[in-house]
């Protein structure tokens, strides 16, 4: 019984790890689309009868304690910033455009829109 606690207490730990990195990514601005992919996925492992969270509790709390919507949208605002920089950005199909070289403008919008 003891082994399945650490196992349980060794996963949440990497976990809370990594949704930390991610929102350390989205606040800095570094591999935004990705981290957010990730924590929204991360958050999903979270099933309600596991220490009484769901992925609304995980989700509410990563905002009470982190103004998650807050790190989004000023992403977002510095995202919208550098692409107005990129060059001849108006004459392009906003699908067409791959400010980061993974992702269309698009996708780029939609995951932290998401």
């Amino acid at each position: 019984s003891s082994g399945i606690n650490a196992e349980y207490g060794d996963k949440d730990k990497q976990r809370l790890y990594w949704i930390e990195k991610c929102i350390q990514n989205i606040r800095h601005h570094h591999c935004v689309v990705a981290s957010l992919i990730h924590l929204r996925e991360m958050c999903k492992l979270y099933s309600e009868s596991h220490h009484g969270y769901g992925y609304v509790h995980k989700m509410k709390q990563l905002e009470r304690d982190n103004t998650l919507i807050q790190l989004v949208i000023n992403d977002i605002e510095f995202y919208l910033d550098q692409t107005k920089k990129l060059p001849n950005i108006q004459d392009c199909k906003p699908a067409d455009v791959l400010p980061s070289r993974c992702y269309s403008h698009v996708d780029e919008l939609n995951e932290r829109l998401e």
